[in-house]
């Protein structure tokens, strides 16, 4: 009989952490098509810059979906785009911020 009890609990411990393992990958795509839908959130909506300071200033200015800012850790480029490596501070999710370079003056 006791053996039987275990087996139900160890069960439900079971079916509780695959459920909470599901919803928190639900909730990840969620957060990244949040991301995606904000403009230089994403290489396909960039934003224009004409300055590295609006570069600079958009990074200060940028939020995550939860909220969060926006800790900057690197930059890199892909062809026509400015691209800076960012971690939200709250969330801890990383963020890639794209800005579109052809309107920028030097």
């Amino acid at each position: 009989m006791s053996g039987l009890l275990i087996a139900v609990a160890l069960l439900a411990a079971l079916a509780f952490t695959g459920w909470r393992a599901l919803a928190s990958r639900r909730s990840a795509a969620g957060h990244r098509r949040a991301l995606e839908l904000q403009p230089g959130m994403s290489p396909d909506n960039p934003l224009k810059i004409a300055s590295f300071t609006e570069l600079d200033d958009a990074v200060d200015t940028l939020r995550c979906p939860c909220g969060g800012l926006l800790d900057r850790i690197g930059e890199g480029s892909r062809p026509g785009l400015r691209v800076v490596r960012c971690a939200c501070v709250v969330c801890e999710e990383d963020v890639d911020l794209f800005f579109d370079l052809s309107q920028l003056r030097h």
